[in-house]
């Protein structure tokens, strides 16, 4: 094996080069926002390429495609970049920002008296795991099922951002956000099983509105 000469200054900037490269391939989304707490900007810019996306997502489905959900997006990469000195590392990272990203749309929201309160009993529920338009593992697709599935994608949108904001918040922040129901009823402030009962009566809107195709792709 050949190792590069340490003396030779060339060969040493490369070794401390990739080693910082693989420094930033194993940091964790927690130890980049660590790493823009202590000065390193660009771990802000990686942390964004890393979680922006889905954030964007679930904001302008919460925002039912409003035009503010862009505003609202900027808003809260402000509220990240000014609050991040407040997050505790011992706690997941991603909660904390889909809680940031609620909060920032029901302040939106709000503000054009938009808000619509719903009550919901609790209904028994141990497991849901829902996938919204994919594929079933284990199957051919078939030529023109692609375009089906589209189509279904998009239906599926627009029930959802008819969905009560109670439902459609639970169900976008398990399936954009990828939650556990015990995160999304901390970042809901309300017991688990209501959170598991929210994500049953969305499910089961969906169902009704699309119909028996939907359950071909997991609903």
């Amino acid at each position: 094996m050949h190792l590069a000469n340490p003396d030779n200054p060339s060969a040493a900037s490369t070794l401390a080069e990739n080693a910082e490269e693989e420094i930033r391939q194993e940091r964790s989304e927690e130890d980049l926002l660590a790493a823009y707490v202590e000065g390193d900007e660009s771990a802000f810019e990686e942390l964004l390429a890393r979680v922006g996306g889905m954030l964007y997502v679930f904001i302008r489905r919460m925002m039912g495609e409003d035009t503010r959900a862009e505003d609202v997006y900027q808003d809260v990469l402000i509220k990240i970049a000014t609050r991040a000195h407040y997050y505790h590392s011992h706690s997941k990272l991603k909660p904390w920002l889909f809680q940031i990203a609620r909060n920032a749309c029901i302040d939106s929201l709000r503000r054009e008296s938009r808000r619509t309160v719903v009550s919901l009993d609790s209904i028994d529920e141990d497991q849901i795991t829902p996938g919204v338009g994919k594929h079933p593992p284990g199957k051919q697709e078939a030529p023109d099922a692609k375009v089906m599935r589209e189509e279904l994608s998009a239906a599926i949108l627009r029930v959802v951002q008819a969905l009560p904001d109670e439902q459609r918040e639970v169900f976008l922040l398990k399936e954009e956000g990828g939650l556990t129901f015990r995160q999304i009823s901390r970042i809901l402030g309300c017991e688990k099983e209501t959170a598991k009962s929210r994500m049953r009566y969305a499910l089961e809107r969906l169902r009704n509105a699309l119909g028996r195709e939907a359950r071909n792709y997991g609903l």
